[in-house]
């Protein structure tokens, strides 16, 4: 479906060159030109932002894994965390211990 629709963009956009340069040297009717002109440009821009959101809604999708896996990553961070502050405390009472043993 993806590939129909690059292709049906291109059409249009070669089109749209292609009129304006048939415009631009053998003359035709310029309303029916510029009417052909500017619905051919409205549906390159229509399949071009149908484009752009499909992969922004994947990119949006994909960011909120992410923040999920953040939020999971933090809770163990934060286990992580208390348990290096336990081990810190550990370490400073030992410390203390043998600054006392030595005096």
């Amino acid at each position: 479906m993806r590939k129909i629709e690059h292709i049906i963009f291109w059409i249009l956009i070669l089109s749209i060159i292609g009129i304006s340069v048939w415009l631009a040297f053998c003359s035709p009717s310029f309303e029916t030109s510029l009417l052909t002109v500017a619905i051919f440009f409205a549906g390159s821009e229509i399949l071009l932002w149908k484009f752009l959101f499909f992969y922004d809604k994947k990119t949006a999708v994909g960011f909120e894994k992410v923040r999920g896996d953040l939020k999971v990553m933090g809770n163990k961070f934060e286990s992580i965390e208390n348990r290096l502050g336990g081990i810190e405390g550990g370490i400073g009472e030992i410390r203390d211990k043998l600054i006392k043993r030595r005096n």
